[in-house]
């Protein structure tokens, strides 16, 4: 079972999407989701219905939960969160990387910015209301 929130970003991801669809000529569109897999054998803490006690589970053969990043279908890549990320992230032309860092120019450098503004303002408010949900549901 996941526990999923979404998020259509505006304000200053609202703006940067107008701005770069004009440069890239196609419509970019400011939303991410975030998912955690809440059943018993990754959920830190659940309680024992039972007994009323808590319990702590490990996650499969003892190793942390690895969230991964999607553009609608899953990439090779780990996000480092302990959830997944889905968003309209601009990818390389095989879909295996997404653009990212500085040390960019031209349209490599707006399509890094956009991938990091969908992060900055928008993924990380959907986490956010994710960690909220999770406090009432679980």
């Amino acid at each position: 079972t996941f526990l999923v929130s979404q998020l259509k970003g505006g304000g200053t991801s609202a703006e940067l999407a107008a701005n770069l669809t004009q440069q890239f000529g196609v419509p970019l569109v400011p939303w991410a989701a975030v998912a955690a897999e809440i059943t018993p054998a990754t959920c830190p803490l659940s309680k024992d219905k039972s007994e009323g006690t808590e319990h702590s589970h490990n996650t499969a053969a003892g190793t942390q939960a690895r969230g991964r990043a999607y553009c609608f279908l899953p990439l090779p890549v780990l996000t480092g969160l302990p959830v997944h990320v889905n968003a309209f992230f601009e990818l390389s032309s095989n879909r295996r990387d997404i653009w990212y860092g500085a040390d960019m120019s031209g349209l490599g450098a707006a399509r890094a910015q956009w991938n990091a503004a969908l992060l900055r303002h928008v993924a990380t408010d959907a986490y956010i209301s994710l960690l909220e949900a999770a406090k009432t549901h679980l």
